[in-house]
């Protein structure tokens, strides 16, 4: 699982933090890495953001998971998984390469 996660790390990250830099404008670059946190993925870190947005949606995740997990242990999974399932489709759709790189 480690040399997984690892290896998924190091192809995503790069991409990640390019397209990143591609669509944010220079100027906004570091209020919105730091709102956000790290601007990629970090599997095994326990949650991808770092930053304000991605602790608070990590603590309110955490809640709501919890609270649904005494209903059904499958359904925070559910949730999970059909939620991944929409941003996947989302960012294939949305997310476009820019023209032109932002320097």
């Amino acid at each position: 699982l480690a040399a997984f996660t690892t290896l998924t790390n190091a192809f995503l990250n790069p991409a990640f933090q390019s397209l990143f830099a591609d669509m944010t404008p220079r100027e906004q670059r570091g209020r919105v890495l730091a709102s956000i946190g790290g601007g990629g993925i970090w599997l095994m870190r326990g949650a991808w953001g770092s930053g304000i947005l991605g602790r608070s949606f990590q603590t309110v995740g955490t809640f709501i998971s919890g609270y649904l997990y005494g209903y059904d242990s499958s359904y925070p999974w559910l949730i999970l998984s059909g939620a991944l399932m929409i941003l996947g489709v989302a960012f294939i759709v949305l997310i476009k390469d820019p023209e032109r790189a932002e320097i």
